[in-house]
């Protein structure tokens, strides 16, 4: 038996060539081609299986929105809405100091039916959801 020291190079050579031979010659990828095939299907799958709104319920007619100075579901809640779902109507309430054109676009988008359940800490601008109900 044979016992000597493999230098750090041909130890590389080695594990390149255990690599090289897993695959035929025509499923080979770079090495960082597998990563970024990796990523490419888990954004893919990501975002096709769990879409951020989903429409939940009935649209209500949007009441002016309120500016309070704190909320009261922690400091991560910039905004959110009451719906009364006798009088069809929702009112949503702001943060003061937020970028209130986004939180409102944000929160009529839930007035207009929608919600994030897949997402309930996330918070995405929707400023498209603003010409939903004009003023």
């Amino acid at each position: 038996m044979d016992i000597r020291p493999i230098s750090p190079p041909q130890r590389e050579a080695d594990a390149r060539k255990a690599r090289d031979t897993r695959f035929p010659t025509r499923f080979r990828l770079p090495e960082w081609g597998l990563s970024l095939a990796l990523a490419a299907c888990l954004a893919a799958s990501g975002c096709a299986s769990t879409p951020y709104w989903v429409q939940t319920h009935e649209p209500l007619r949007p009441l002016p929105e309120i500016v309070v100075s704190a909320s009261h579901w922690g400091p991560g809640v910039q905004g959110w809405i009451v719906r009364d779902l006798k009088a069809g109507t929702c009112q949503p309430f702001i943060v003061a100091g937020v970028d209130r054109e986004c939180v409102l676009a944000h929160e009529l988008r839930h007035c207009a039916g929608f919600d994030h359940p897949g997402y309930l800490r996330a918070f995405i601008c929707n400023a498209a959801a603003v010409s939903l109900f004009p003023r």
